[in-house]
């Protein structure tokens, strides 16, 4: 135990004294240096930058699908999985022609639907600047309002002229809006959606929801787009409630077996596993970015691990003739070539976290995580010990009299 206590203390002694060194060297050529740093440092900052942003996104993305519940289901015309083709292209024409859910099927399920808790219907008019919206409308719209009231329960049920504004709906009049050409009272006003936005509905910032009963009323307003939002009871998965809902509306549509049922039932975790497999493809890109840099800088490192061994050829005859083994020259120059990697490393993970103090909170919530830049310091870690190898095994071979002559 004593000898290996020993030797750990003299490794740990030689790398300090290695670090010592390198670092008041660092200042010697500083050209030289900044120069082979430069490839860590950018490697180290792209793939830190970029799991950064990918990783707040995502986390917004995650908050957002959150507000609604991962297990919410939407029945639409059009589905979101993929139908592909054999030449990979969507067969948008087998689901164009579909009819859009109406009322009454959403009246229809509601009652005879036992696995769902809540249930709501929502219609786009003018292009998706107005929505029409039932009772449990927050079902499918997660902003909290910035001001005013809430839709009341008789307004919903009764289709009284109400209106709440998304947060860039244009008003004309301070407390009223013009709907087919009907002014109507605003009760109220929703918060922006920000980057954190799962919207069922559409584009809701920019739009006016009304209750979808006053809505159908106006000659003037085409709907277009319909959705019946459901989340399913405690104890009842989403497949469940899918299940349920898909078997009532084709026994309402009195669909045969076999045939389409000219609806799509879409499920908020499909959407969840997309996303995520999108930023885990990003993500990987930003590593593949970032690993060329660093081999850049890894040839960067070796290049001046060359130049330090040429240089510091007699000190290291020197050293191997007062009995510094094959084994404490190769440590000493790993050491050194470890800590320029990683002073690299530092300073691009320094680098980003500079920038992400710089972006306000309200644009985008960016900070670096533990993880992410120990991950980072640990590949750095890695690639300047490999750079540093070929470099460390030439000043360790060198023999002590062939080193001083020279």
């Amino acid at each position: 135990m004593k000898g290996l206590k020993g030797k750990a203390g003299i490794r740990a002694r030689i790398a300090g004294e290695s670090i010592i060194f390198v670092a008041g060297s660092l200042g010697n050529d500083r050209v030289r240096t900044l120069l082979s740093l430069a490839g860590v440092s950018i490697g180290i900052f792209c793939i830190v930058a970029s799991m950064t942003l990918f990783d707040s996104l995502q986390r917004s993305l995650r908050e957002g699908m959150e507000s609604f519940g991962s297990d919410i289901v939407f029945i639409e015309k059009m589905p979101l999985e993929p139908d592909l083709d054999e030449n990979g292209l969507f067969r948008w024409w087998k689901y164009i022609g579909r009819p859009e859910p109406t009322y009454r099927e959403y009246m229809f399920l509601r009652e005879h639907c036992r696995s769902a808790a809540l249930m709501t219907f929502s219609a786009s008019f003018a292009d998706g600047k107005v929505i029409g919206v039932s009772e449990n409308w927050r079902c499918a719209v997660a902003n909290p309002l910035c001001e005013g009231r809430d839709f009341l329960p008789s307004e919903l049920s009764r289709g009284a002229a109400a209106a709440i504004a998304g947060a860039s709906a244009d008003l004309r009049g301070a407390s009223t809006a013009e709907v087919g050409g009907v002014r109507i009272p605003v009760a109220g006003r929703l918060k922006e959606s920000g980057l954190n936005s799962v919207s069922i509905l559409g584009d809701i910032d920019g739009a006016l929801l009304v209750p979808y009963l006053w809505a159908r009323g106006i000659a003037s307003l085409e709907m277009g787009k319909a959705t019946i939002t459901a989340k399913p009871r405690e104890g009842v998965s989403e497949k469940e409630l899918a299940a349920e809902l898909t078997r009532l509306l084709k026994r309402y549509r009195r669909t045969c077996d076999g045939s389409d049922a000219g609806f799509a039932v879409n499920r908020m975790s499909f959407i969840a596993g997309e996303v995520s497999s999108i930023f885990r493809t990003l993500s990987n890109v930003g590593w593949i970015i970032g690993l060329f840099s660093l081999l850049i800088g890894g040839f960067g490192i070796a290049n001046i691990m060359f130049v330090s061994v040429s240089e510091r050829t007699r000190e290291i005859g020197l050293q191997k003739a007062l009995g510094a083994g094959d084994g404490i020259i190769l440590f000493q120059y790993l050491s050194e070539a470890a800590f320029l990697s990683l002073s690299g490393a530092a300073a691009g993970v320094l680098l980003v976290v500079a920038l992400c103090a710089l972006i306000p909170s309200s644009v985008m919530d960016l900070s670096v995580s533990w993880s992410i830049a120990a991950s980072a310091m640990g590949i750095a870690l890695f690639i300047g010990t490999i750079s540093g190898l070929a470099p460390a095994s030439l000043a360790s071979g060198l023999q002590p009299a062939e080193a001083l002559t020279k």
